[in-house]
């Protein structure tokens, strides 16, 4: 038997890469630009993305925990802005879409008690052939105007989110935009080839 679940795979993601929007920076190394291959989806990025420890929060509800075979995550931040890609590998039985996935990111960008002024657009998309949906979103965090752009892309029972957040201003539009314009999937492979896949690697 199928059962539908409450997708949640950006949700750790994107509430991580808030906080890129309201705390100090450090100066951050600049790197050339190029593509970056991790967790099966290829992005231009400005240096290695780092792995993240990612775990199934023990509050999520059962019966959507017990559908989690595997999250990823991965991240990056250049000067004020944060680069974020997560998988999340669902059980067979699992029944999923590419939009409730967003909707659920998008929630948990809304229900986030430091977030004022939200506002969104959404459309649905295409990223090497299979369902998306690009999502805008602006927002103040603390006061302080924010943005973020987020692509969510499902290919059968793997969900990928890719978030770029940080303050308005014309960089992060920039390195938004440069970023969601570059993804594609890797082609579907196994064993060896989906290990190499998962390995970053620099420009």
């Amino acid at each position: 038997m199928t059962r539908s679940v409450r997708a949640f795979p950006a949700a750790l993601a994107v509430l991580c890469a808030l906080a890129a929007c309201d705390r100090p920076r450090t100066a951050a190394k600049r790197e050339q630009w190029g593509p970056v291959t991790v967790a099966g989806i290829t992005l231009a990025t400005p240096g290695r993305l780092l792995q993240i420890t990612t775990e199934v929060p023990a509050a999520l509800d059962p019966a959507v925990r017990e559908m989690v075979q595997r999250i990823d995550s991965y991240g990056r931040t250049i000067d004020d802005t944060e680069i974020r890609v997560s998988r999340v590998i669902y059980r067979p039985q699992a029944v999923l879409s590419a939009e409730s996935s967003a909707q659920s990111a998008l929630n948990a960008v809304r229900e986030n008690p430091a977030i004022e002024k939200f506002t969104h657009a959404q459309a649905r998309v295409q990223t090497s052939g299979a369902p998306s949906v690009r999502t805008s979103m602006r927002f103040d965090v603390r006061g302080q105007a924010a943005m973020g752009e987020m692509l969510t892309v499902l290919r059968g029972q793997t969900l990928w989110q890719v978030q770029v957040l940080g303050p308005v201003n014309p960089q992060t539009d920039s390195t938004a935009e440069r970023v969601m314009q570059s993804i594609q999937l890797a082609p579907e492979a196994g064993g060896v080839m989906e290990e190499l896949a998962d390995s970053p690697r620099d420009p």
